[in-house]
């Protein structure tokens, strides 16, 4: 799904579901509008986070963070190896308060790679 996608379905589906996931640069959608959505859980699987700074030179990690301060718990389920989530800002991700799951094994698209493993990685997030 592409990003254009991902903003039809955030735009057009329920506010305050109980999941919203967003994959590669849908991560990047899901956390421009974690806020307006408000879903129970935000996840990002395999996220782009990296990439934007935002206007106010606000990091997107830091946006999806100052969500989980007002409930919206936020997470990342993380390809391994991954060219977008290295270890390192596996471990800066958890310091902002991201719970991060890793799929050993899993290539970038975890969901069509190793469809069984990224379900069980969702396993107790709702």
């Amino acid at each position: 799904m592409g990003c254009y996608q991902a903003l039809i379905r955030i735009t057009s589906g329920p506010l305050r579901p109980a999941l919203a996931l967003g994959h590669s640069l849908g991560g990047l959608t899901l956390g421009a509008a974690v806020d307006r959505l408000m879903p129970g859980r935000a996840i990002g699987s395999d996220p782009a986070f990296r990439l934007p700074v935002l206007e106010d030179g606000t990091p997107m990690t830091d946006l999806m963070a100052q969500a989980a301060d007002r409930g919206h718990a936020p997470g990342a389920q993380v390809a391994d190896p991954s060219f977008l989530v290295s270890p390192e800002f596996q471990e800066e991700l958890v310091g902002k308060g991201f719970e991060v799951r890793v799929v050993k094994g899993a290539e970038h698209t975890i969901h069509r790679h190793l469809f069984e493993d990224f379900m069980a990685g969702l396993d107790g997030r709702l």
